[in-house]
Order: structure tokens, then C-alpha cells, then sequence
């Protein structure tokens, strides 16, 4: 069972500037740092996960 924190979650500053929900937002920075970004796009396109998608690619765009 998980236990809930009160605490905020941590977002990678370049995550914040996206034009999304927070939700979202803390998704694709965690699926980023857990997996890195070319595997957090893969499984967020095979889970037809667009708007965790179009985040990642705005960062892939971002950092070149």
C-alpha cells in the first residue's frame, strides 16, 4: 500500500515552461528521470499518452 506525502513532487525546472496540466507535467519529468528521455517518449507513445508526448517533445526540441 502506498503511503501519501504531503510533500510536493519534484519537477525538473525545463518542465515547468510547458503549456500543461500539473498532473502531466509530473508525469513526463518522472517518467524522464526514471527512464531517460528517449524511453519516456516510447512508452508514452505506445501508451498513446499525447499529452505526456508533447511534453517530451518540446523538451527533446528544447535541449537540441
Amino acid at each position: 500500500m502506498h503511503k501519501r506525502t504531503n510533500k510536493p513532487a519534484r519537477i525538473q525546472p525545463e518542465f515547468n515552461n510547458c503549456n500543461a496540466s500539473p498532473h502531466t507535467k509530473i508525469l513526463a519529468s518522472k517518467l524522464c528521470d526514471h527512464m531517460g528521455l528517449d524511453g519516456a517518449m516510447k512508452v508514452s507513445a505506445e501508451n498513446q499518452w499525447h499529452g505526456v508526448l508533447s511534453i517530451l517533445k518540446e523538451i527533446k526540441t528544447q535541449r537540441g
